[in-house]
């Protein structure tokens, strides 16, 4: 499967510091203590304080965390860029947090976002080139994360999607044999799509609509896997898969589907 560029686009504001405005690039020297205490506060963005049994109030902490960044972003951009981003790829689970965060700094400097959405696709790029899952996986989550608090725009986003997925229906044409890399790529798209699913449907319908139809079509071309380390549950006496023992690509798709469907995008944990 060749590889070629994929692009989300960047769903800036018309508000902040523009690009000429003195100070905006990285020319004031940094203070090692100020860099740590900055690096503090954003690791423990909702976390539990110490001693407490409570997670704090989330929109009082981002409100609190954003306009103290937004005193430090013209002499401690890069530090502010490259924490936010280390936090947002090694604390998956408090992605939600860190796409709020880059969407209300978005309205103080929107170049400063900008650079950090241009990163995340810088990354999943070279994921993809090295073939590398966990880099891909987490990327294209990023990146739907973004499209749901308005900082990446949702077509462009829906247009990196699909061009995944077209280049996994044409490989799967072309030579079967790919069928493990595209299963890989639909079903990382699939699987990032609820992270921002109900703006990515908002801001753009047609086009997710679109991506959907593709997984489907997808699915309908490649060979259905049972695998019996995934479903063990549902194996015949003898060992050996039961005819309607589920593949994980297809079952991931009809639920996609079905957030899609009820316009929700809630999971059930």
């Amino acid at each position: 499967m060749a590889q070629r560029s994929y692009g989300p686009g960047y769903q800036g504001g018309r508000q902040g510091r523009p690009a000429d405005t003195p100070g905006a690039g990285p020319g004031l020297a940094a203070r090692p203590d100020r860099v740590a205490v900055l690096r503090q506060h954003i690791v423990r963005l909702a976390d539990k304080a110490p001693g407490s049994q409570h997670l704090p109030e989330a929109e009082e902490q981002l409100e609190l965390l954003s306009q103290a960044l937004k005193r430090d972003l013209v002499a401690y951009e890069d530090q502010i860029l490259q924490i936010t981003l280390e936090c947002t790829w090694e604390l998956p689970h408090k992605l939600p947090y860190y796409a709020a965060l880059l969407g209300l700094l978005n309205v103080a400097d929107y170049n400063f976002v900008q650079r950090a959405v241009e990163a995340v696709h810088a990354a999943l790029q070279a994921g993809l080139a090295r073939g590398d899952p966990l880099t891909i996986r987490l990327g294209l989550r990023i990146l739907a994360t973004l499209a749901g608090t308005l900082v990446a725009s949702p077509a462009g986003v829906l247009r990196l999607f699909q061009a995944l997925v077209t280049d996994a229906v044409a490989a799967l044409d072309a030579a079967p044999a790919w069928q493990a890399r595209g299963d890989w790529y639909v079903y990382a798209v699939l699987g990032a799509l609820p992270w921002g699913g109900k703006e990515l449907q908002r801001g753009a319908p047609a086009a997710l609509a679109e991506l959907l139809d593709l997984a489907a079509t997808y699915c309908q071309h490649r060979d259905h896997l049972a695998l019996p380390a995934l479903h063990a549950q549902h194996t015949l006496p003898d060992g050996t898969p039961a005819p309607d023992a589920p593949d994980y690509v297809e079952a991931l798709q009809a639920a996609v589907a079905a957030l899609a469907q009820d316009a929700t995008w809630t999971v059930k944990s």
